[in-house]
């Protein structure tokens, strides 16, 4: 009895891989709790400034990749009778070169308002060009919502609509009893000390740039 073995060959006349563009959204906490004092004789915005500011200095000459800038909290400033819920801007958005601006902003900027947290993640959905690059999310801030909305419910939206973002969330200086409620939106990372908040934001700019997807081109004769 014969046995046949059929052998088949794939003829590559080009293997080709591109690797996708990443884009980090920072969202920076200006609220008026920024201004407590944290350590160093700093507050935690003074702190929190300086440490973006160097990180962000860092990925100057990163390839395919795009930085930009939302702030909240920092137009208005809030009372005993009032809070602005909508107080949340994109101030820098994507685009190549970014990272003058960004660190030209964040030195101007000054807290002072509220803490409308899930209208600044629904706002962020919109500040991605498109979901076809590698999207992510680091939200710098010191405390829970303040507004109406629920951060949530928000996240959860996001997700429905098939809005690819990967949120990173870094508490600076929260009662760790604040956790769970961050987890909903994301993985969240504890920084009690400006130190602290440096080597957790540096560890997750890194897990953003090094969790690489790769697409790879097989093609045929005929570049099919």
């Amino acid at each position: 009895m014969k046995t046949w073995v059929f052998a088949i060959f794939i003829c590559l006349s080009s293997f080709g891989w591109t690797q996708k563009n990443t884009r980090i959204l920072f969202i920076l906490d200006a609220s008026n709790s920024m201004n407590v004092d944290w350590n160093n004789n700093q507050t935690r915005m003074v702190a929190a400034k300086e440490v973006l500011i160097q990180e962000v200095e860092k990925l100057r000459g990163v390839p395919n990749l795009e930085i930009a800038l939302r702030v909240y909290g920092h137009q208005t400033p809030v009372t005993n009778t009032y809070q602005d819920c909508n107080d949340t801007k994109l101030e820098v958005p994507f685009g190549p070169n970014t990272i003058d601006a960004i660190k030209s902003k964040v030195k101007a900027i000054q807290a002072k308002g509220s803490t409308p947290i899930a209208r600044s993640l629904e706002a962020a959905a919109g500040d991605f060009p498109d979901t076809l690059a590698r999207n992510f999310i680091i939200l710098i801030t010191d405390g829970l919502e303040s507004c109406d909305n629920d951060p949530c419910i928000i996240a959860r939206k996001l997700k429905e609509k098939g809005v690819k973002v990967t949120p990173f969330v870094i508490g600076l200086g929260m009662d760790l009893s604040y956790l769970e409620k961050f987890k909903c939106i994301g993985q969240f990372s504890e920084a009690e000390t400006k130190d602290a908040f440096k080597s957790v934001l540096g560890n997750v700019i890194n897990k953003a740039l090094v969790n690489t997807t790769v697409q790879i081109n097989l093609n045929d004769v005929s570049k099919n």
